[in-house]
């Protein structure tokens, strides 16, 4: 039952991020943050600009039973794409 419960978690854990990466790229906006809450989880992030036309999106998602993800992606704004991704 453990294993169950653990690969699920990961699944929600990857759907919460896959989320968070469309909501913020979305939002692509310097210094725009944003916290919301899903029935499987909770996401916020949080966006500063960097050199070059690249934005760091630093992120934090927990899922309801609190395995929590942080981490950033910095993206570029003249390619239009994720150059880097980091999670800790």
């Amino acid at each position: 039952m453990e294993l169950y419960q653990n690969t699920n978690e990961f699944f929600i854990m990857e759907n919460l991020i896959l989320v968070m990466v469309q909501h913020s790229s979305d939002n692509l906006i310097e210094g725009k943050s944003d916290s919301f809450t899903l029935p499987i989880g909770t996401i916020s992030y949080q966006i500063h600009s960097l050199d070059h036309g690249n934005l760091k999106v630093n992120y934090t998602c927990i899922t309801e039973r609190n395995l929590k993800y942080s981490g950033y992606y910095i993206y570029n704004m003249t390619d239009q794409e994720i150059v880097k991704w980091n999670e800790y």
